[in-house]
């Protein structure tokens, strides 16, 4: 029946009707695809009762989402239930169990020694000096990338990334160098991570499919193969064909991310990078390369658009 015919009935104008209608929704807080006024049997199947926006914009459906994600929503009332909770269990449910206890434990450990590095490379303005060359970090000590109040540029992320893990001429690095520092110090587990840190490789990659049990297998696009990454994120949010550049390190039988992912936003062909430049696959040349095709489009108009991502 329309509200129109509704209205006739009761001998009521539509306009009253709807303004009336308006009052009763303001008092009772609701609110189109409202999950507390739905029958329970139609919550599971309305996408739109799983939209929430992430980062202030992207709209995602939170079902693919973090479980600790999923429990903060439904701690602040956006959500009916918490999904995870709802799932059936996966059919390798404990071996998927252990294998997220080692990306846990493997994840804290390249934490904290990168957060140690980083706080010497801070002291010791290594991390601004390479800000300011790539372009994100202006003479005055100035960040320039417009983070949208993401935290992760309070110390250039980029910045950090080539200052521990880009090789010297020398073929040395400081996570290396960092290694020979803490033998004998670390705990068997420590060193296993640390020496797969100072072995990590930057490329670029495309997610494939989801691996059987967690994770995702990659295609290595500079290299070739494929690869089994564990990213709890990743795999919540990364979709078949995405493409990105990072840097890898295997602690295990899967690899990880050291922490920065960039998309591409450069063209990969005939071993160039960095589109309309001549860059060759040099790692360290194509890292700086895929920051600065990401960030420097962010940047104000006062730094050259025309400048080579490195120099």
């Amino acid at each position: 029946m329309a509200s129109e015919d509704l209205c006739r009935l009761f001998g009521v104008a539509p306009s009253t009707a709807g303004n009336k209608a308006k009052q009763v929704r303001d008092l009772l807080g609701m609110h189109r695809f409202d999950h507390r006024w739905m029958l329970p049997d139609r919550i599971g199947e309305s996408p739109m009762t799983w939209m929430v926006s992430v980062n202030g914009g992207f709209i995602m459906d939170i079902r693919d989402l973090p479980r600790d994600v999923q429990e903060d929503a439904f701690r602040r009332g956006m959500i009916p239930y918490i999904p995870d909770d709802r799932k059936p269990p996966h059919p390798h449910q404990k071996e998927r169990d252990r294998l997220h206890e080692a990306y846990a434990q493997f994840r804290r450990i390249n934490t904290e020694h990168q957060t140690e590095l980083a706080h010497g490379l801070l002291k010791d303005d290594i991390a601004q000096t390479i800000a300011k060359r790539i372009g994100i970090m202006d003479e005055d000590g100035a960040v320039l990338v417009d983070d949208d109040g993401d935290d992760t540029f309070e110390a250039p992320a980029p910045a950090f990334d080539l200052a521990i893990y880009a090789s010297a001429p020398d073929g040395t690095n400081m996570i290396r160098r960092y290694v020979q520092e803490k033998q004998g110090l670390l705990t068997e587990k420590e060193g296993r991570v640390l020496d797969a840190m100072a072995h990590a490789q930057f490329s670029v990659y495309r997610v494939e499919r989801k691996h059987e049990i967690a994770g995702m297998w990659l295609a290595d696009m500079l290299n070739g193969g494929e690869i089994w990454l564990m990213d709890k994120d990743l795999e919540a949010n990364a979709k078949p064909g995405m493409v990105f550049g990072t840097r890898l390190f295997k602690p295990d039988d899967f690899w990880m991310t050291t922490g920065l992912a960039v998309p591409t936003v450069l063209t990969i062909t005939d071993g160039k990078a960095c589109e309309g430049q001549t860059s060759t696959f040099d790692t360290t040349k194509l890292a700086e390369d895929m920051y600065c095709g990401h960030f420097r489009p962010k940047l104000p108009e006062a730094i050259d658009p025309t400048q080579r991502c490195s120099e």
